[in-house]
């Protein structure tokens, strides 16, 4: 059965490089379908995808599968509709509280081959997980040391650092099930990592191919050969410190090592090999996508 008395739509603002507007939002039920028009002005072609929360906005499921329309990538300016396939999706959908959400998103990142794998080439610096629920930033470092949950910070909490290093993340938002990357792409694996490093010569070699070749502490640059562009961005420690920006640069891998611990990737100004470690989970580290 389709029932729905509320219906409530509206846009996130995308926040990777280009500018989308969603405006003149509605919904109505056609048969056992829901129809979603919406007007796009978009730079470029985007992403477009729908949620739906039946709670209220307390929580979301989504992005939704069984749609057609205007839905998906490659989407361009105009007057656009998306229809909801509601039976296909679920067993039922009725309540008061129901509220659907577009998202419009670019997530074509900046992105480099190297072998097989098409790596982004920015750090990530997005607030939200994928399905548009925010990501709390917490400065407090009391407040960062107790957490259990995901969460971002710029570097000593200065927000000029983000334009450069992008955020850090502790683990728990790398592995929250709202996803941490945006679509078409994934926080990548212990095992994709090293299949990176090896690509480039070992650990002992990889590193001065993977630094950028400006910004390391007392001229630690690298060649940036690949053109990964891998920035010192430092870390903050699990007591909610601040460390080694512009000296080194680290990053979480997927992978977890232990109950507190998760595999990394370090960079050092100092010499040219990429370390693989297992850190505490509320260490704040860079983070890096790899397309699926």
């Amino acid at each position: 059965m389709v029932k729905f008395n509320c219906i409530v739509l509206f846009f996130i603002c995308p926040l990777i490089y280009f500018a989308q507007q969603v405006n003149n939002v509605e919904a109505s039920q056609q048969g056992q379908n829901i129809v979603v028009t919406y007007d796009l002005e978009t730079e470029q072609p985007c992403t477009i995808n729908l949620f739906i929360s039946t709670n209220g906005g307390k929580t979301w499921q989504g992005p939704l599968k069984q749609v057609q329309g205007q839905v998906g990538p490659n989407i361009k300016s105009g007057q656009n509709s998306i229809t909801l396939f509601v039976l296909n999706e679920f067993n039922e959908l009725r309540g008061d509280n129901i509220l659907f959400k577009v998202d419009a998103s670019t997530t074509n990142l900046n992105t480099i081959k190297i072998g097989n794998q098409t790596w982004a080439t920015r750090n990530l610096n997005l607030e939200t997980y994928r399905n548009g629920e925010a990501i709390p930033q917490v400065q407090d470092a009391k407040a960062w040391a107790n957490l259990s949950t995901g969460a971002w910070c710029y570097y000593e909490n200065n927000t000029a650092n983000g334009s450069t290093y992008g955020k850090l993340y502790n683990w728990y938002a790398v592995n929250d099930p709202r996803g941490l990357a945006p679509i078409g792409y994934h926080i990548p694996t212990d095992n994709e990592w090293t299949i990176l490093t090896e690509n480039l010569g070992g650990e002992s070699k990889a590193g001065t191919k993977m630094k950028s070749s400006s910004g390391w502490k007392n001229n630690g640059n690298g060649t940036n050969t690949i053109g990964f562009e891998g920035l010192p961005g430092g870390y903050r420690g699990s007591r909610g410190n601040f460390v080694s920006g512009g000296a080194d640069g680290y990053w979480w891998t997927s992978s977890e090592f232990s109950a507190n611990t998760s595999w990394s990737r370090d960079l050092f100004f100092g010499n040219d090999n990429v370390y693989r470690n297992d850190d505490n989970k509320r260490i704040g580290y860079s983070m890096r996508c790899l397309k699926d």
